[in-house]
């Protein structure tokens, strides 16, 4: 129940700020910094991983999640009464590193909780949290957006943060403390996890200078956003498994697919709303409802992927054919001979694929880590999460930045982004039976 409810936390709030995000931009003069209300969020939420899969790994799941979900609830309050879009920016940070914490000690709680065989149907149970946000997030989001305040989207957070935390605390102690072999943490931190700490630091700086010199579109700003994302590939090889960037068989390749299908897939998923209200301008509130399509066929997705007999890898496979297919069609919701809502069944599709595909990340990433390192790998598969989710919609922001400044967005500039992520997953899809590893059958 505990599980659940914090991940339907933070479910409610990603559907709701989805949904109100155009509205957001807007109202405080931001369209050009649309990408950085995702990438604020997901540059604090990479150093939040890594310190909380380390302090997992050493003393329990219970301090990173407390904390995860109350650092949360700060930024949720900070957005909420932002006067400037830069206020903004640092709120959504803020939920970002809260909303980090939170996810990686999740996941470390699931490892040391339930055994293997019944962590399939755990991840299922985490998808089928997103069923409710799903349906009714949107609609209140887009109507607090239209009919209120936008800042009611997230000032309300707050009052949900409790309910969860009461659920978590009296089964949190017996998981607390580190891992019978798990190095001890006596005194200090190890010299080595301060280090994985402060690539961390280098990793997110490296992120920013990337987008911002995108944005900059100059010689001076390309100059920032190679020197960016040089740091990034210098942190990276600390940060995650030895041969992660060569795609080595095994636990590195399912990082590095986590990657390039998460940073292709939601930067895709994150200019839905976007594209549909000021290309077809519907209303915002008909917008988040294409997301809420995209939810629910996540959770079948992730109800199928619990019950079948296939290997983890083939599942995976499965998946990402989905997602991939439901990328490519999305410039079809454009089409003015189409209805705009056409963007809602890509999306099932693709849910429906990632739904799949994300559980058997989990499960592969648990599966090939030793008890006491289940930490630090879940917040390696997080952080790759972070780094190709920030690259690619860094990225796809400068293209929608840079038509913003020629005259504004058109259905073209939108399908030039849709298009070139949809060919990273092509891509994708050749390498992602380099997840076997040969002593192991996934």
């Amino acid at each position: 129940m505990g599980i659940v409810a914090v991940m339907t936390l933070l479910a409610f709030e990603g559907m709701a700020a989805a949904t109100a995000m155009p509205v957001v931009v807007r109202a405080l003069h931001g369209l050009a910094l649309f990408a950085w209300t995702y990438n604020a969020w997901v540059a604090s939420s990479l150093v939040a991983m890594v310190i909380s899969g380390r302090l997992a790994d050493r003393v329990g799941p219970g301090a990173p999640l407390t904390a995860g979900v109350g650092g949360f609830a700060v930024g949720a309050i900070v957005s909420a009464a932002a006067p400037n879009m830069v206020a903004f920016i640092v709120g959504r940070a803020i939920q970002g590193f809260g909303a980090g914490a939170a996810i990686v000690a999740l996941y470390v709680l699931i490892g040391r909780a339930y055994p293997a065989e019944l962590r399939p149907k755990v991840f299922s149970v985490l998808s089928a949290s997103w069923v409710i946000p799903s349906f009714v997030g949107p609609v209140i989001a887009g109507w607090l957006a239209d009919q209120v305040s936008w800042r009611a989207v997230f000032g309300l957070v707050p009052i949900f943060v409790v309910p969860p935390l009461m659920l978590m605390f009296p089964q949190l102690s017996q998981f607390s403390g580190r891992h019978a072999d798990a190095e001890d943490l006596a005194g200090e931190m190890p010299p080595r996890a301060a280090g994985h700490i402060s690539r961390a630091v280098a990793a997110a700086l490296g992120l920013v200078a990337f987008q911002q010199g995108l944005l900059e579109r100059n010689a001076i700003g390309y100059l920032a956003a190679a020197l960016g994302v040089s740091v990034l590939g210098w942190a990276a090889l600390d940060l995650l498994p030895a041969g992660t960037l060569r795609w080595q068989l095994g636990l590195p390749s399912v990082i590095a697919i986590r990657a390039v299908v998460s940073g292709s897939y939601f930067a895709a998923e994150a200019f839905v709303p976007l594209a549909l209200t000021s290309v077809r301008h519907i209303a915002t509130t008909t917008s988040g409802l294409v997301l809420t399509a995209g939810a629910v066929a996540w959770s079948i997705g992730s109800w199928a992927q619990a019950r079948s007999r296939r290997t983890r890898v083939a599942i995976a496979r499965l998946g990402l054919i989905a997602a991939t297919i439901a990328v490519l069609t999305l410039p079809a919701a454009l089409w003015v001979s189409l209805p705009a809502v056409s963007a809602a069944a890509s999306l099932f599709v693709g849910a429906f694929g990632m739904g799949m595909l994300f559980p058997s990340l989990g499960l592969l990433t648990l599966g090939y880590s030793a008890p006491s390192d289940q930490g630090a790998n879940s917040a390696a598969l997080q952080v790759s999460d972070a780094m190709g989710g920030v690259v690619l919609v860094a990225i796809a922001g400068a293209i929608q930045a840079a038509a913003v400044v020629g005259g504004g967005a058109t259905a073209a500039t939108f399908a030039t982004i849709w298009f070139g992520l949809g060919s990273l997953l092509l891509i994708a899809i050749t390498l992602i039976g380099r997840m076997r590893e040969a002593n192991i059958a996934p």
